[in-house]
């Protein structure tokens, strides 16, 4: 499930970007920073970093490390449903906007 939101998101930024290395560099700088980002917040929680949480570094972390002690197994699994929704309402919002279909053509 956090792989298919990995995979929605960067698809939701490519139709809103138009660009394949954008969205792509988008999503793994952002993995990246968050994961990085959240080694820091485990070690002195600060309040100011908690936006990390809306990034999906930390869930695939925590389950590639099998780290459940972190986090609970409905917390990753509410992300990546939580994710994946709002990853697939984005894009038919912007599908909508652009072309009046989910494809984007006007026909």
């Amino acid at each position: 499930v956090l792989v298919i939101s990995v995979a929605l998101e960067t698809v939701t930024i490519y139709r809103i970007t138009d660009s394949a290395v954008l969205s792509g560099a988008a999503i793994i700088i952002g993995f990246v920073m968050s994961l990085t980002l959240y080694g820091t917040f485990l070690q002195a929680p600060i309040p100011s970093l908690r936006w990390i949480f809306l990034l999906p570094g930390p869930y695939l972390g925590v389950v590639c490390a099998l780290g459940y002690s972190d986090m609970g197994q409905l917390t990753l699994l509410g992300y990546g449903v939580a994710a994946s929704c709002l990853s697939v309402l984005i894009y038919a919002l912007v599908s909508f906007r652009a072309g009046g279909v989910l494809n984007g053509s006007p026909d």
